[in-house]
């Protein structure tokens, strides 16, 4: 008797449940094997791959007509993974990955997370099994975490927006935020700074460490020792930059200027130094990174270094679509985009070393 709609709709509701992952898993063979089994590609001994079919069909899996088309069938979607932060850049990288991937044709959807492991990775996989997404744009911290070696596995197109630099498995889009901050406090020694307090970002983070190493670098350079009692630890809020400002600027003695990691910590610094009646810049200078929108608007605007985020995410959406509409082509590659020196108002010459 042949099933109604309904009963047909569920049973391949059920089926499509079914993934990759889950094959794999019951098999103990790699994702990647498990779709060459499926797809008897070469690479895999036939025992495995009659292995994998046998656990295939008796798991119901069925791969989604979609996802098997032609390249010209594909759904024009791709999926952005980004960490939720109390900040603006995240913003800029919305607006270039979005802008870009309209402009192709294509959508974007977005899956943020608090941390690695709020990244539903069973769910990526499902949306790119069944067809209903092309690839993925991984942002950073998370370009550089689990999820990446999961989508490579299971072979899923995809590009890593500012990953670490000795840790990409994808093309990869850069920024030289190391060399910016190293120029940000080569500046402000030009000014006559020699008691340069530093704010880190999120620890971990590939960004983070490049700028603290940039401050690092152009402080040994100029011969100048690192006062560990004037380097705080931050996560990129301006909750953070708030406290780490305040500890810093109560400090004796205190630095004369204050790099903080990305804008919004600056501004924290900046609503400190308010707080204890600490005129900007007279009295003590402050410097941020990324140049966000705020950073212009700020009073006084800030002194920072310019990461080209919203360039960076469009370039990386580029690459994916680019992968997708070419994938004959299989070329790794890392493209870095320069940082640039942004000078305001909230850096000047000191009046006197605090530690001399």
């Amino acid at each position: 008797m042949r099933k109604n709609y309904n009963d047909e709709r569920a049973d391949s509701m059920v089926k499509r449940n079914t993934t990759l992952k889950d094959i794999a898993l019951s098999c103990g063979v790699s994702i990647k094997t498990a779709s060459r089994a499926i797809n008897g590609e070469a690479g895999v001994s036939k025992a495995t791959m009659e292995r994998v079919r046998v656990i295939a069909k008796e798991l119901g899996y069925v791969p989604n007509i979609i996802a098997k088309q032609l390249a010209s069938k594909r759904s024009n979607v791709l999926v952005m993974i980004y960490c939720y932060v109390d900040g603006s850049w995240i913003n800029d990288v919305q607006r270039g990955a979005i802008e870009t991937a309209i402009s192709h044709g294509y959508e974007l959807i977005m899956r943020p997370a608090h941390n690695p492991h709020d990244i539903d990775a069973d769910k990526i996989l499902r949306l790119y099994d069944q067809g209903s997404v092309d690839g993925v744009l991984v942002t950073s911290p998370f370009s550089s975490a689990a999820i990446v070696d999961v989508l490579y596995e299971a072979g899923v197109p995809c590009v890593q927006l500012s990953p670490k630099r000795d840790d990409f498995r994808y093309p990869a889009v850069f920024s030289n935020t190391g060399h910016g901050a190293c120029q940000l406090v080569e500046y402000l020694i030009s000014l006559g700074h020699r008691d340069i307090g530093f704010i880190k970002g999120v620890s971990g983070e590939s960004g983070a460490e490049d700028r603290y190493l940039g401050y690092c670098r152009a402080m040994e350079n100029n011969g100048l020792a690192i006062n560990k009692d004037w380097v705080m630890q931050g996560d990129y809020t301006f909750r953070s930059g708030l406290v780490s400002g305040r500890t810093l600027l109560k400090r004796k003695p205190r630095p004369t200027a204050i790099f903080a990691s990305n804008d919004e910590m600056a501004s924290g610094v900046l609503s400190a130094a308010h707080q204890l009646g600490l005129e900007v810049p007279e009295e003590i200078s402050v410097a941020g990174a990324d140049d966000v929108k705020m950073a212009s608007q700020l009073w006084p605007p800030l002194t920072t270094v310019r990461q080209p985020s919203a360039e960076m995410a469009s370039l990386a959406v580029e690459m994916l679509i680019y992968s997708l509409e070419n994938p004959l082509e299989k070329k790794q590659e890392a493209r870095e985009l320069p940082a640039e020196l942004i000078l305001r108002e909230s850096t000047v010459c000191p009046k006197f070393s605090q530690s001399s």
